[in-house]
């Protein structure tokens, strides 16, 4: 089991090997990583290079800004509207996904945003690159008693199903992290699935 309280990012390395960002028992952000699918959790330092998104604070006030590697940043997200999850591409590249479906990259550390199309009910993005995206969607789709998976290939201009995670909860906190166009895994707080296909089937490996 992770050793964390919440979930503020996932990424993965390969099919058995990830890391997460999670809050400890005292709030504060700590890097943990598996290479066993999430069997056993090692600390592995700090989150100081890593985009993620911040704690919730004590009162249960929202975040307003995003941990970015080069110091916290105010979120792109619109008054009001909280942030789902941020994927780093480097240190200056990411995406982030906001509470009300609508997704925006920067490629200058956060200082700019630029808007891309939005994903309703998005419950987790992730990103290979700068134009290669996956987002797991709430929303139900009729077919699929799960959650389901959609990809862009061109930076989030446009988006299309890729399949569906039979079983996966749809409510609650959700991670998703691809090693490449291929691999990829999902958490949604109960286990942990596996692609190998780009997302079009998946595997429960754990949970």
């Amino acid at each position: 089991m992770i050793p964390v309280r919440s979930i503020l990012r996932v990424r993965a390395d390969s099919s058995s090997s990830f890391w997460v960002v999670g809050t400890t028992t005292t709030c504060a952000p700590g890097l943990y990583r598996t290479t066993d699918a999430g069997r056993t959790w090692v600390a592995a330092g700090s989150t100081m290079n890593a985009w993620h998104r911040l704690p919730v604070a004590a009162s249960g006030a929202q975040p307003t800004a995003l941990h970015a590697p080069a110091g916290d940043v105010p979120l792109s997200c619109a008054t009001g509207v909280g942030l789902v999850q941020v994927a780093g591409i480097t240190l200056t590249d990411a995406v982030v996904l906001c509470t009300d479906g609508s997704i925006f990259r920067t490629t200058n550390g956060g200082v700019t945003w630029q808007q891309r199309t939005a994903v309703p009910s998005g419950g987790a993005l992730t990103a290979v690159s700068s134009e290669s995206l996956w987002v797991a969607s709430l929303q139900p789709v009729a077919g699929c008693s799960g959650m389901s998976v959609l990809r862009s290939t061109d930076g989030g201009a446009t988006w299309r199903p890729t399949g569906c995670v039979a079983g996966a909860a749809t409510s609650g906190a959700v991670g998703l992290s691809f090693v490449n166009d291929s691999v990829g895994m999902l958490w949604d707080g109960t286990g942990v699935w596996t692609t190998g296909n780009g997302g079009s089937t998946w595997v429960r490996v754990r949970g």
